[in-house]
């Protein structure tokens, strides 16, 4: 099991990771043609935090005139200012690949590096349960 979550966080981490990176060597950016706020009720018992997910669907066109729609998710203080209608946003893409996009590079960034610390831990965790394994 623990190798399991290693891998998956790790794969996660990669993605993320990649993502970011595509976006910022790219440097491409659009005004956000339309912003729309979206909420959705969170699965399972909650005890602790916001009971719902919060995201942002958005629509921009790259440099050659494409028209892209996506969705990601926001912070609950974001979605309160979108649904107020502060809906100026700049969505940065990759040139490349403008199907990858965000309108936080923020969040992409720290998700990363949160997976890739969760990754981390995992492995420690399986190295460590494998030094036991072999006394």
């Amino acid at each position: 099991m623990p190798v399991a979550i290693a891998l998956f966080a790790s794969m996660l981490a990669v993605w993320y990771g990649h993502t970011y990176w595509l976006i910022v060597a790219d440097e491409g950016s659009a005004k956000a043609l339309s912003v729309t706020p979206e909420s959705e009720p969170k699965l399972g018992k909650i005890v602790v935090g916001a009971r719902e997910r919060y995201f942002a669907r958005y629509s921009f066109r790259d440099g050659d005139g494409r028209l892209h729609t996506t969705r990601q998710a926001i912070s609950h203080s974001r979605f309160e200012a979108l649904s107020q209608g502060d809906a100026w946003l700049t969505v940065y893409y990759s040139r490349v690949r403008p199907e990858v996009s965000a309108i936080d590079l923020q969040a992409v960034q720290q998700l990363a590096v949160i997976l890739a610390a969760i990754a981390a831990l995992a492995w420690i965790w399986v190295i460590v349960r494998l030094a036991r394994a072999t006394r």
